[in-house]
């Protein structure tokens, strides 16, 4: 049996418009825990979306979580006036939160929630600000991004999540480093080499994962295909199959109508002899009886 805590994150896992009758059920069977699980507040949808899309689109996710590490890392880096390509870091993040974000459009939808434009900002926002106060897969409501200093403490916070350590306190405005401290021409070289390496290490993850995605929406389209030429065949099958049946009918019609033509003038026929018949069997016994 699910252990009381995977039963309150399944909560968190069903249709929106399921979880109020769920959870004040699991309230009356969790015992004493039951008025905290009462307690528990609804998803809104933004939040319930970024939920599902832990749950259901899990790769998707930490895709994204990863990406958000190494553009937090590249900015903490640059900070600390070291050589690190930031673009690089940030384009592979945005092209991660535009897919998390249509992960997150296309699973509302499935819901038969609407993904408004209010709400998609709400998720994009959400995502943008990872990580969170509240559990992974239990937001309840969308997060905002802060602005200004905070943004930049958050960053470095975010940087610092994956070490262990709280993030240290960076002035604003470094002080330059003196002459003996800046690296060699040799050595900012194989710097900026080991930058680019990890750059193109990304990029070509990312065409690989592009590419097998390709490959699933080729092979799917032509089964797609395949399904299609056959249900074609099917119906050309089932309409010559169709006018052939028509075709007996409207003989079958025909012999019906000369048969009963063939009745008609047999019938006829059949009343006039007995006509005859009787008019001259009529004649005989006149005849007879002079």
């Amino acid at each position: 049996m699910a252990s009381l805590d995977d039963q309150v994150a399944g909560l968190y896992q069903i249709p929106l418009a399921e979880f109020t009758a769920a959870r004040d059920a699991l309230a009356k069977t969790a015992g004493a825990s039951g008025p905290a699980i009462k307690k528990l507040v609804k998803p809104q949808a933004a939040a319930w979306a970024v939920n599902q899309v832990y749950w259901r689109r899990r790769p998707i996710f930490d895709k994204l979580v990863t990406a958000g590490e190494r553009l937090r890392a590249a900015h903490a880096k640059r900070l600390t006036g070291k050589s690190t390509d930031v673009d690089m870091a940030d384009a592979a993040h945005r092209a991660a939160l535009t897919t998390a974000v249509n992960a997150a459009r296309d699973l509302l939808a499935g819901s038969g929630d609407a993904a408004t434009d209010t709400t998609m900002t709400a998720v994009r926002e959400t995502f943008e600000t990872w990580p969170w106060p509240e559990p992974i897969g239990r937001l309840t409501k969308p997060v905002r991004p802060s602005g200004g200093f905070g943004a930049l403490a958050g960053l470095l916070q975010g940087a610092a999540v994956k070490s262990g350590r709280k993030a240290d306190v960076l002035p604003m405005a470094p002080p330059a480093p003196r002459a003996s401290e800046l690296p060699s021409p040799a050595q900012k070289e194989k710097a900026d080499e080991a930058e680019r390496r990890k750059a193109l290490a990304v990029v070509t993850k990312q065409l690989r994962a592009a590419e097998d995605e390709h490959r699933e929406a080729m092979s799917a389209l032509t089964q797609a295909r395949k399904a299609f030429d056959r249900s074609e065949r099917d119906l050309e099958r089932a309409q010559r199959e169709l006018q052939e049946a028509e075709r007996a009918v409207e003989q079958v019609r025909s012999e019906l109508q000369a048969q009963r033509v063939a009745v008609n003038d047999a019938t006829t026929r059949s009343r006039l002899t007995t006509d005859e018949r009787d008019r001259l069997a009529r004649r005989v016994s006149e005849l007879e009886s002079d």
